[in-house]
């Protein structure tokens, strides 16, 4: 999908389903993932960090979501070439 196409899902999702639903979380991440394809870095980081404070709101710090989001905002550190900070959320997502 393109991200024209994310970001339309993005705004039919949250008026649906509200800022805390997985539809909207997942099309975050699909954000996420589509800017740092794109080279987009900083724009990734942000719809990650997005996910991750709203997952840590609705599941505890050891859900399997919370988890994958430490993991995407380990990859978007690793492309931006900030090793320590990738590895930091890397150790996160697989405590």
């Amino acid at each position: 999908m393109s991200l024209g196409n994310y970001q339309k899902a993005l705004e039919i999702y949250l008026k649906v389903f509200g800022a805390e639903h997985r539809a909207v979380m997942t099309s975050y991440l699909n954000l996420a993932i589509s800017y740092l394809n794109r080279g987009q870095d900083d724009l990734a980081l942000e719809n990650c960090l997005k996910v991750l404070e709203t997952r840590l709101k609705v599941f505890d710090g050891e859900h399997v979501d919370v988890a994958t989001s430490y993991y995407y905002i380990g990859l978007v550190y690793e492309a931006k070439g900030q090793s320590d900070l990738a590895l930091d959320n890397y150790r996160k997502a697989f405590a």
